[in-house]
C-alpha cells in the first residue's frame, strides 16, 4: 500500500510519518495522534503476503487479544482497523535488543534490569493466558531509558502468514517449535532462556549453522554452560538459564511468572530461590523416534518391523508424542503399499494412528501427510490431495508433503501435476534424491526412457547406495531394450535393497531374453519371499509352460489364482490382484472367468496401462488375435504399460508380431 492510499484510510486525527521498517508480512510507520498529541506506531498488515483471505482478520483479532495486556514491559496496542489491516501501537523510541546480542550486556546491574523486564512482561502475558510464540531479540525493543518492551504477541506465530519460518526463529525456537507441537508458556520460557543466555554471554547456548542443525542440537544436546561477559555473575543465574533451556517442557519453569519470581528473589539474596535439577531428561522418546525413522528409510519387512518397534517404544515412553503415532501409521502404509500386508484393515489401522496423532496435535504436517497417503492408497485422490495441501500450508518447506502430492498425481495419472510437484520440491532442495526418483518415474510412465534413465543416474550420483535409483534405472534400460545394462542395474538394486518387486522384474527380463533358467530362479525366489508371490507364481507358471513342465505350470497358476483372489477379497479397491487372477485363470483355460476378472480390474482403473496390459495377457490365452491386439494397442497408449520393445518380446504376444 503506497503512502497516498495509507493516508486516505487514516482517521483525520492521525498523521502519517516516516516508514520505520518492514517484516515478513507488515510494514511499520510512525504516526502522530493530534488529539492526544502523542506519537504512535502503525503496523500495516499486507494481505498479499498471507496464505488466506482471512489472514488479516485473524491477525487483527490476535492484536485485540494482545491489547488486553497493560504492562510497562509490553508495547501497548491502542486500536485496530480490520478493514485496512491497521494496528495502532505504542511507539518504542530506542534500539532493538539485537544491537546488544553479539557482545552481551557488560554489567550485572544492566543485565538484571533488562532480563527482569523481559520475563516480567512475558509473565503478565502468561497470567492473562497468552502465549507469545516468538520470543526473540527482534521482538524485544528498548526505550531510550533502556526499558525492554515485548512486541508482536500472537502475530509472529499466526498460521496464515506465508513464511514457514515465522515463529520458528533459529537460535530461540523451542523444541516444541521445531517439532510443530502445540506451544505453551513453557515454550516461551525456553525462548526467553535462549535470549537471556545470549544477552549475558554474547553467544548462543547451542552450536548451529542452519535451522536443521539448530533443530538437531536443541532436541539432542544440552546447552553449553554459560560463560558470562560481566564480572562475578551471581551463582543462581547459570542454573536458572539451564533449567529454562531444558529439552523437555516438564523440566522448565511452568510459566515466565515462576522465572520472574526466581530472578527477583535470588538476585535479592533470598535463600532457596532456585531449584535446580540434578539431571536433564535423557531424551529416550526422541532417540526411539529417530531410530524408527532410520529403519523406516529401508525397504524390507525387517526394516519395517524394527521401525514399528522403535515407534511403539517412543509412544510408550510418552503417550502424548504425536509423531510416534504418525510413524506407526507410516509403517502400516508401507506394509500395504509394498504388499507385505495388503489389506484394507491395514489402512484402517494406519488411519486409527493418524486420528490419535491429530487428537494430540492437530497441526502436525507429518500426520496430515500420513492421512493423505492413506487416502491415496484407497484411491481417494481428492481427499489425499487435500491432506497434502494442508500439510504444505502448515509447513511450506515440508519436502515430503510436496513429494507425496507428486506421487498422488502419478497414481491419479496426472503426470503434468506430478512433474510440477517434483519441480517445486527441487526449488526447496535442488539435490533432493526423492525428487529425482519421482521425475525418473514420471518420464518412465511417459515412455521417455532416455530421460528417465538420466534422472535415475542423477539420483545414483546423489546416493551410490540407493537401491530404488538402481531399480528405476534398470526399468528404463529394460524398456529401451538395453538388457545387459538393465541386468547389472537390477543386481545393484538387489544389493542395496531397492524395490520389493525387483526379483519379479529380473525374472521378466529373463523371459524377454529367453533365458528361462534365470527367469525360473528369480521367480522361485520371489515366490518364496511372498511379497509379490501372487505375481511371481503366475510368471513361474508361464516359465514352466515354456519349459514344457505342465504339471509344475498348472500348480503355479493355481497358487497365483488363489493368492490373487485372497488379495482381491481383502482389498476390493486394488485392480492388480484381479488382473493377475484374470491371467492365471486364462492360463488354466477358464476364458469366461478370465474375461470377467479382466473387466473388473479395468473398471477399478481404466487409465492404468499395466492393468490393460494384464487384460491383454489374459485374453492371449483364450482369444489370441484381433481382440487381444486391440486391447494391447490401447494399453501401449496408457502410462505404466510396458514399452513396445518389451511387448514385442513378451511370450504372450510373440505370435502377434
Amino acid at each position: 500500500m503506497d503512502r497516498d492510499a495509507i493516508i486516505s484510510h487514516l482517521p483525520d486525527h492521525i498523521q502519517l510519518g516516516e516508514r520505520l521498517g518492514e517484516g515478513g508480512f507488515a510494514a511499520v510507520y510512525q504516526v502522530f495522534n493530534t488529539r492526544l498529541q502523542t506519537p504512535w506506531a502503525l503496523k500495516i498488515l499486507e494481505a498479499g503476503k498471507m496464505k488466506s483471505k482471512s489472514g488479516v482478520s485473524k491477525a487483527v483479532k490476535e492484536a485485540q487479544i494482545a491489547a488486553k495486556l497493560r504492562h510497562p514491559n509490553v508495547a501497548a496496542v491502542y486500536d485496530v482497523d480490520e478493514e485496512h489491516g491497521f494496528i495502532f501501537m505504542e511507539l518504542v523510541d530506542g534500539p532493538p535488543l539485537t544491537d546488544f546480542m553479539e557482545t552481551g550486556i557488560r554489567t550485572w546491574e544492566e543485565y538484571r534490569a533488562v532480563a527482569l523486564g523481559i520475563v516480567s512482561g512475558l509473565a503478565e502475558a502468561h497470567r492473562q493466558g497468552i502465549v507469545h510464540g516468538d520470543i526473540s531479540p527482534r521482538n524485544i525493543l528498548l526505550t531510550k531509558s533502556f526499558v525492554p518492551k515485548l512486541v508482536d504477541f500472537g502475530l509472529a506465530r499466526h498460521k496464515d502468514f506465508t513464511s514457514s519460518t515465522i515463529g520458528v526463529t533459529p537460535g530461540y525456537a523451542s523444541p516444541e517449535h521445531v517439532l510443530n507441537k502445540k506451544l505453551t508458556p513453557q515454550s516461551d520460557v525456553f525462548s526467553a532462556g535462549a535470549v537471556l543466555y545470549e544477552l549475558g554471554t554474547g553467544r548462543h547456548p547451542f552450536e548451529w549453522q542452519n535451522y536443521y542443525a539448530y533443530s538437531y542440537a536443541i532436541l539432542s544436546e544440552k546447552a553449553a554452560e554459560p560463560a558470562f561477559v560481566f564480572p562475578e555473575p551471581p551463582k543462581f543465574l547459570a542454573p536458572m538459564l539451564m533449567r529454562a533451556l531444558a529439552t523437555q517442557p516438564g523440566y522448565r519453569y511452568a510459566t515466565a511468572a515462576e522465572m520472574e519470581r526466581t530472578l527477583i528473589a535470588a538476585s535479592d539474596g533470598a535463600p532457596g530461590a532456585v531449584t535446580t535439577l540434578s539431571t536433564l531428561p535423557a531424551g529416550k522418546v526422541l532417540e526411539h523416534y529417530r531410530r524408527g525413522l532410520r529403519y523406516y528409510e529401508g525397504s524390507t519387512k525387517q526394516d519395517m518391523d524394527w521401525a514399528e518397534e522403535e515407534f511403539r517404544a517412543a509412544k510408550e515412553a510418552d503417550p502424548r508424542f504425536a509423531l510416534a503415532y504418525a510413524g506407526l501409521a507410516d509403517v502400516a502404509i508401507f506394509r500395504y503399499m509394498s504388499y507385505f500386508e495388503r489389506s484394507l484393515s491395514v489402512l484402517a489401522r494406519a488411519e486409527m494412528y493418524c486420528r490419535q496423532a491429530l487428537d494430540l496435535d492437530p497441526e502436525r504436517p507429518e500426520t496430515h501427510r500420513s492421512l493423505g497417503r492413506i487416502h491415496m492408497m484407497r484411491r481417494e485422490f481428492t481427499g489425499a490431495r487435500e491432506c497434502f495441501v494442508r500439510a504444505i500450508e502448515l509447513d511450506t518447506k515440508y519436502v515430503a508433503a510436496h513429494l507425496s502430492l507428486g506421487w498422488c498425481a502419478v497414481e491419479a495419472h496426472d503426470l503434468t501435476e506430478a512433474e510440477h510437484a517434483a519441480q517445486e520440491t527441487r526449488k526447496l532442495q535442488e539435490d533432493n534424491l526423492d525428487a529425482a526418483l519421482l521425475l525418473a518415474r514420471i518420464y518412465y510412465y511417459r515412455k521417455d526412457y532416455a530421460l528417465s534413465a538420466t534422472l535415475a543416474q542423477e539420483a545414483i550420483g546423489l546416493d551410490r547406495k540407493s537401491g530404488r535409483a538402481y531399480y528405476d534405472l534398470a526399468m528404463a534400460q529394460r524398456a529401451a531394450g538395453e538388457f545387459g545394462p538393465a541386468r547389472r542395474s537390477f543386481q545393484q538394486s538387489l544389493q542395496f535393497q531397492g524395490d520389493p518387486n525387483t526379483l519379479v522384474d529380473v525374472g521378466l527380463l529373463g523371459l524377454l531374453e529367453k533365458n528361462h533358467a534365470m527367469a525360473a530362479e528369480s521367480f522361485s525366489s520371489a515366490c518364496g519371499d511372498q511379497t509379490f508371490s501372487f505375481l511371481a507364481c503366475y510368471y513361474m507358471g508361464l516359465t514352466q509352460r515354456l519349459l514344457k513342465n505342465e504339471e509344475q505350470a498348472v500348480a503355479s497358476f493355481q497358487r497365483s489364482r488363489e493368492e490373487s483372489n485372497q488379495l482381491g477379497r481383502r482389498d476390493p479397491t486394488d485392480p492388480y490382484p484381479r488382473a493377475i487372477e484374470a491371467i492365471a485363470t486364462g492360463a488354466m483355460g477358464d476364458g469366461g472367468r478370465a474375461r470377467t476378472l479382466a473387466l473388473m480390474a479395468r473398471e477399478l482403473d481404466s487409465k492404468d496401462g499395466l492393468v490393460a496390459f494384464y487384460g491383454a495377457c489374459a485374453l492371449s490365452w483364450v482369444a489370441p488375435g484381433p481382440e487381444t491386439k486391440a486391447l494391447l494397442d490401447e494399453a501401449l497408449t496408457l502410462p505404466r504399460s510396458p514399452s513396445a520393445i518389451e511387448v514385442s518380446l513378451d511370450p504372450h504376444f510373440t505370435e502377434l508380431f
